[in-house]
């Protein structure tokens, strides 16, 4: 399911379901400006908030996601999705809407990715903590060296579950998939190449 689509010109504008699916509707029905600037920039932040494999999911503070998805969507700071109930209604309608079985695999799969990151930046091999009751090491060199080598492996692999899930979500919503999709699908999207990730 899109929110927003791009027309032949390469406009970002509604998608047909977004104009027909609440509480998307009201989103757009709300911002009484003429072009609906607003309502189009907060359901951009419901599809990146969203999806699964949306740049922005890099983040683990939520505050931080937060935060870099308004500022590249030209979204006061002050504003606040969490208290606006209809983006709220928004967020928990798209997420129904895209969900599937893989999706959520590939998800919790993301998630464990995070931990082992986490685990790695924290990992001193040579210092107390690293050691058992009789001073042995816990995690050994070895061990590291075998994570590393297998990483080609399990970056392939998720890339591989990523785009079977883009497919998988494509034909649900019936359509045909393009390599030439525009911004809010996710291959497209470039962010600037000197701005730190975390």
């Amino acid at each position: 399911m899109r929110l927003i689509e791009n027309s032949e010109e390469g406009i970002p504008r509604f998608s047909p379901e977004a104009k027909m699916i609440e509480p998307f509707r009201s989103i757009i029905d709300r911002d009484k400006s003429k072009g609906k600037d607003l309502a189009l920039r907060q359901l951009a932040f419901i599809h990146f908030w969203c999806v699964f494999d949306s740049r922005y999911d890099m983040y683990d503070n939520t505050l931080q996601k937060e935060k870099r998805i308004k500022d590249d969507l030209g979204i006061e700071d002050k504003w606040n999705f969490t208290s606006d109930s209809l983006v709220m209604q928004g967020v928990n309608k798209y997420k129904d809407l895209t969900v599937t079985r893989s999706s959520r695999l590939v998800e919790k799969s993301d998630k464990t990715l995070k931990k082992l990151e986490d685990f790695f930046d924290n990992l001193i091999l040579d210092g107390e903590e690293n050691k058992n009751n009789s001073g042995s090491m816990i995690v050994k060199p070895k061990e590291v060296q075998d994570f590393i080598l297998s990483l080609p492996d399990t970056i392939k692999a998720v890339q591989e579950s990523e785009k079977l899930v883009r497919k998988e979500l494509e034909e649900q919503s019936g359509k045909k998939l393009r390599e030439d999709l525009g911004m809010f699908e996710q291959r497209k999207i470039i962010l600037e190449k000197d701005r730190p990730v975390m």
